[in-house]
């Protein structure tokens, strides 16, 4: 009788392979990071990883684009290998947009990798490439291009350029000199430039980008006073300077509508509040909302000066200290 009893229960399937497709297909894309964050393309977190547990899941995995469009490229694996398994998702996930992210710098795999996805320029959403060299690889139309982050690795002598791109709005550039980037800067809402820009390659982009909301500059001063720029539709603002103090930008800015700041300073400034107080009054913060002032050194701020920053800016509701 038990004999009996234990098969009959072990002929019974699994209720997960009785659920619906639907479901099943919810459950996948939990499985994976948020879109447009990129999965490996290998190893337990990949999608791959789906289609080994059986025939029915394999049948589901293979039949769902979304899980296939975001790939993340890496050294990690062979250059070979990423050029097949790209080959392959890029063929699953058609014809949704693509999500591409190619870290750290490999020139190598990009010069290999990024040739291939060519065909599929046109359904390009998110695009992270560091380290990449060719120029030809990005001359021509995206369409469905919302964010843009480059890192070009050796000096460049012909401009890349990204001008067929109406949907571009998110852009984050590193180490790459303006002068060899064509953008459509005026459709931007959310710029980065890191890399220690120069301020008067920051004010250069920044006259162009007349609709920025948000904003974040890692920059350099350089012997020239900065011409001022204003900027109507910024609301946030993350200024990374040695010292605010003798940098041209703390009288170069203009921001009336400006909510959030942040200011990171490396270099110990002696006039901390002082030089502050300067930007803020150039600037025409009347709308602050909220400031961080952070600190590169692993320390806190004394309790003295964080009690004078909030004698000096009563008006700001909020003052936050990091380290």
């Amino acid at each position: 009788m038990g004999g009996k009893d234990e098969l009959s229960l072990n002929s019974k399937p699994y209720p997960v392979l009785i659920l619906p497709t639907e479901i099943v297909v919810e459950i996948f894309l939990h499985f994976l990071p948020v879109y447009p964050l990129c999965p490996p393309l290998v190893g337990v977190e990949s999608p791959t990883t789906l289609s080994q547990i059986c025939h029915d899941w394999r049948e589901i995995a293979l039949a769902t684009p979304a899980l296939w469009r975001a790939m993340l490229f890496h050294d990690d694996i062979s250059l070979e290998k990423q050029v097949t398994i790209s080959n392959t998702w890029m063929r699953r996930s058609h014809p949704l947009p693509l999500s591409l992210r190619s870290v750290p710098p490999n020139r190598d795999s990009l010069e290999a990798i990024v040739p291939h996805s060519l065909p599929h320029r046109e359904r390009w959403e998110y695009l992270c490439m560091h380290g990449v060299d060719t120029v030809t690889a990005f001359d021509g139309p995206m369409p469905l291009l919302r964010h843009l982050d480059l890192y070009v690795c050796t000096p460049r002598t012909a401009v890349i350029t990204f001008n067929t791109a109406p949907l571009l709005y998110s852009v984050a550039i590193k180490y790459t000199s303006a002068n060899f980037v064509g953008l459509p800067w005026a459709q931007l809402t959310t710029l980065r430039l890191t890399g220690l820009f120069t301020s008067s390659e920051c004010v250069s982009i920044l006259q162009q980008t007349s609709n920025l909301v948000h904003c974040e500059l890692q920059t350099v001063g350089d012997e020239d006073a900065a011409p001022e720029v204003t900027l109507l539709r910024l609301e946030s603002l993350k200024l990374c300077v040695d010292r605010l103090d003798e940098h041209p930008l703390r009288k170069a800015l203009i921001l009336p509508t400006l909510r959030r700041l942040t200011l990171i300073e490396y270099a110990t400034n002696l006039e901390p509040i002082s030089s502050l107080e300067i930007f803020l009054e150039k600037a025409g913060c009347s709308r602050l909302e909220e400031v961080r002032i952070t600190k590169p050194k692993f320390s806190p701020l004394p309790l003295a000066l964080k009690a004078a920053y909030r004698t000096a800016f009563p008006s700001i509701p909020l003052l936050k200290f990091s380290y």
